[in-house]
C-alpha cells in the first residue's frame, strides 16, 4: 500500500487546500476495501483519516507510482513539494511486497529533503540519510546483500511519523475519514 502522512493538520483542511473530488464521509472499513479494490490499476481514489497522533493520512494505490509509464517517482515529488508549501511537513511511503518495490520520501517548505526508492534496484537515492536510515546496511546494498523491504519501510514510518500497524482505535479521536478523488 501507499500513504502520504501530513503533519499538524485535519482532513477537512486537506480537502480544503487541495484539489480533491467525489468527497464523501466514509468508514474505515468500507473506505480500505475500495482502495484495495483498485489494486494493481491506476485510479486516483484516496482514503483520508482523521488526524491520528498529529498526522492525517491520505491512503491509496495512486501514491504509488508503481503505475506511472516511467515507474519513477517524479510526479509523487513534485506533488509532495507542491504539498509542503501548504503543509509543515509531507511524507510518503510505499511497499508492495509481491514486486519489493518500497520508497519513502520526506519533504518540507517546498522541497524534497530525502526519497529513497528500491525495485529491481535502488532507483531513488536523493539527499542525506535521516538518523532510523543510518542503522541500515547501506554498505550492503550494492552488494545485493541487503534489500530494503516493508519492514524498512515501517521502521522509517514510525521514526520519521506514525507506523500504521502501531495504530490503535484509541489513536483515533475523531471517526470520521473520507474518500476522494485526486483530481
Amino acid at each position: 500500500m501507499a500513504w502520504i502522512a501530513i503533519k499538524n493538520t485535519t482532513p477537512e483542511e486537506i480537502i480544503r487546500k487541495i484539489q480533491l473530488s467525489d468527497v464523501q464521509i466514509i468508514d474505515w472499513s468500507a473506505g480500505i476495501m475500495k482502495v484495495y479494490e483498485y489494486h494493481g490499476r491506476s485510479n486516483n481514489t484516496i482514503l483520508l483519516s482523521p488526524q491520528i497522533r498529529g498526522w492525517t493520512f491520505m491512503v491509496g494505490w495512486y501514491l504509488c507510482d508503481l503505475n506511472k509509464p516511467d515507474g519513477k517517482l517524479e510526479w509523487l515529488k513534485g506533488w509532495m513539494e507542491k504539498l509542503s508549501t501548504s503543509f509543515e511537513e509531507v511524507q510518503a511511503f510505499a511497499t508492495h511486497r509481491v514486486s519489493e518495490y518500497h520508497h519513502w520520501v520526506l519533504a518540507k517548505n517546498g522541497k524534497i529533503d530525502r526519497c529513497f526508492a528500491y525495485g529491481d534496484g535502488v532507483i531513488y537515492n536523493e539527499g542525506k540519510l535521516t538518523d532510523v536510515e543510518k542503522q541500515f546496511p547501506w554498505d550492503k546494498l550494492e552488494t545485493f546483500k541487503w534489500f530494503p523491504n516493508e519492514r524498512d519501510v515501517l521502521l522509517v514510518a514510525e521514526n520519521w511519523s506514525v507506523n500504521p500497524q502501531t495504530m490503535t482505535s484509541s489513536d483515533i479521536k475523531d471517526k470520521t475519514y473520507y474518500i476522494a478523488n485526486i483530481s
